[in-house]
């Protein structure tokens, strides 16, 4: 989706121009216009859209559709635009849209819209798309799920999987989903052909060969990374070192050196200051290898080892 999101950032940008020089209602109608052409691009693509990607699209139009209607307190325009937005409610991840007409409240002048259709046939084709997001969250709902590890040795293999609390740890994961969640001071190694989702992870040693990859909310991690989309994103990340996933690891499998980081909160053409690139890995990945291949369960040798060739000392 990377070429997706890069269209909207442009046409974002070019609607905030306009927004910033709009002298008239006429300019205003105008950008309004467009954000409900980008509103109907991104409702095109939403089964495609992890959840996370659903709701940063969103916030980002009903930020543009607040700034075109601001000030507006007698004229009340009815849009076919709004955002699109889906909300997960429980752990089975049921989803469910809203479909409400955009209004200006005559107290304070500001619009709230959310994504409508006014034909039966694309309100048809809405919830069709969210009946099938619905029953793969369903199946997605099944996964195979551990939590609070300490100083251990945990190894997946098959479907989706989810860890969270993980600390001193290695996780060798083969998966067709992986989401962690607050990993702290461990080695990751991830391969399988589907997306990789990570959260809190922080001072961490990850190797992962992926289809897709997000990071949220991670710091001080180093990432060696195959990625098919090519463009690995982060977002509310900082000091996190990007390098090419280690050619010992692959196992028969095709790599993909990726292209571009995406950072979500660096959109300038600039080098990001959150991530940097990594030039000379501090692992022996031959020796890696080695630990991985003889199924070594004992967390002792992993923790040593990766103390003593890490950049975090305390691992």
């Amino acid at each position: 989706m990377a070429d997706f999101y890069n269209r909207f950032i442009a046409q974002r940008d070019e609607i905030e121009s306009k927004l910033r020089s709009a002298s008239s209602e006429a300019d205003k109608q105008e950008c309004l216009r467009q954000i409900s052409d980008l509103s109907s691009q991104c409702k095109a693509v939403l089964h495609t859209l992890p959840h996370h990607d659903q709701q940063l699209y969103n916030e980002q139009l009903a930020a543009l559709t607040k700034k075109a209607t601001e000030g507006r307190k007698k004229f009340a325009f009815k849009s076919r635009m709004g955002s699109f937005q889906t909300q997960t409610q429980g752990q089975t991840g049921t989803s469910q849209t809203q479909s409400q007409t955009s209004q200006t409240s005559q107290g304070d002048g500001r619009s709230q819209t959310q994504w409508q259709s006014s034909h039966g046939n694309e309100h048809s084709q809405t919830q069709s798309q969210m009946s099938t997001s619905s029953s793969s969250q369903t199946q997605e709902s099944s996964q195979s799920s551990c939590s609070n590890l300490h100083e251990t040795v945990h190894k997946s293999h098959g479907g989706p999987v989810a860890i969270s609390n993980c600390y001193r740890s290695v996780l060798i994961i083969d998966s067709t989903t992986a989401k962690l969640d607050n990993i702290s001071k461990c080695f990751v190694y991830i391969t399988g052909e589907g997306p990789v989702y990570l959260t809190n992870v922080k001072d961490s040693i990850l190797a992962i060969n992926c289809h897709q990859f997000r990071m949220h909310s991670s710091n001080d991690t180093q990432v060696y990374i195959s990625c098919k989309s090519r463009r690995p994103i982060i977002e509310k990340c900082s000091g996190i070192g990007f390098g090419q996933f280690p050619s010992q690891l692959a196992e028969g499998k095709d790599v993909y050196e990726w292209e571009a980081i995406d950072d979500f909160n660096w959109l300038r053409p600039s080098q990001s200051p959150h991530w940097s690139q990594i030039t000379q890995p501090t692992l022996d990945w031959d020796y890696m290898v080695t630990l991985i291949h003889h199924h070594e369960q004992k967390i002792t040798p992993w923790l040593n080892y990766l103390q003593s060739h890490s950049h975090h000392q305390s691992m």
